[in-house]
């Protein structure tokens, strides 16, 4: 998968590429991911959760209420920590240590996808062109029906 993400006039090659339209697809670094590798179901749920909202910062008792809603605390807060090693696991079965992952941030109690190395998510692209179809549809009705359509041909 061939993708670039274009900021600040630089391109950036995409070392994490996630499809959520349709089958999910996962890339990292060029090599394909199938859900059946995961560690963890949880695990595979919270990267799906934090990667369609990229850069949002969750609050870990938001994502425990989410994923552990009939647990105790104790437990869960448990489980969210093995879950989330889990899901480092899966991502980059071959490194180890903490700073071998640079794609789940966390601080103060908050956690965020945010690969440093460029990522694309087709979810936020259609997500994107919607609004831009939206905000297109009075002004220029040809341009929001063009966009309108490639937000169509993201879903395979």
């Amino acid at each position: 998968m061939d993708a670039v993400i274009v900021t600040q006039q630089q391109e950036l090659i995409i070392v994490i590429t996630v499809l959520m339209l349709g089958s999910f697809v996962l890339e990292v670094d060029g090599t394909l991911i199938s859900a059946k590798s995961w560690k963890s179901q949880k695990a595979l749920a919270l990267f799906k959760y934090l990667a369609h909202m990229p850069g949002k910062k969750v609050p870990r008792d938001r994502i425990i209420e989410i994923l552990w809603s009939d647990s105790e605390m104790t437990s869960a807060s448990h489980n969210f920590h093995t879950t989330l090693y889990n899901l480092r696991r899966s991502l980059f079965p071959q490194r180890s240590g903490h700073h071998a992952y640079p794609v789940i941030h966390h601080a103060n109690g908050l956690y965020w996808f945010a690969p440093s190395k460029g990522y694309y998510v087709d979810l936020v692209d259609f997500k994107e062109k919607v609004c831009q179809c939206s905000e297109l549809e009075h002004r220029d009705p040809n341009s929001a029906l063009k966009v309108g359509l490639e937000a169509f041909k993201l879903y395979r």
